[in-house]
């Protein structure tokens, strides 16, 4: 069996931590309805949402921005589709001394 190709064009290594991380908190998300939270350990929270046909997935940091790789990376190991709406569409939006980016997208879920 072959490592699966992901969006943004790199292979996902089996079973990483993170990646079973981001998915399992989107499945989460899709399964209750309900935001999906996980704080992970450089300091970055990502909340998913997924309603109505509808995932949203935003990444946020308290007092620095995220950074363009470790952003990448959650995208990748997400499995956010290379055609999501990216919010803001550069940089990041700074509120209250967080930096947030969140990114929207058609749920495939169910087109397996």
């Amino acid at each position: 069996m072959t490592t699966p190709i992901t969006p943004h064009g790199a292979q996902l290594p089996p079973a990483t931590r993170l990646a079973r991380l981001l998915r399992n908190t989107l499945d989460a998300a899709r399964a209750s309805g309900m935001d999906q939270r996980v704080s992970l350990s450089g300091g970055a929270q990502v909340i998913a949402r997924v309603r109505g046909g509808v995932a949203w997935m935003t990444v946020k940091r308290f007092k620095r921005p995220v950074g363009a790789v470790e952003l990448e990376t959650f995208l990748r190991d997400a499995g956010v589709p290379d055609d999501a709406d990216r919010f803001p569409l550069e940089g990041q939006y700074e509120w209250d001394g967080w930096h947030y980016v969140a990114f929207r997208w058609k749920d495939r879920a169910d087109a397996d």
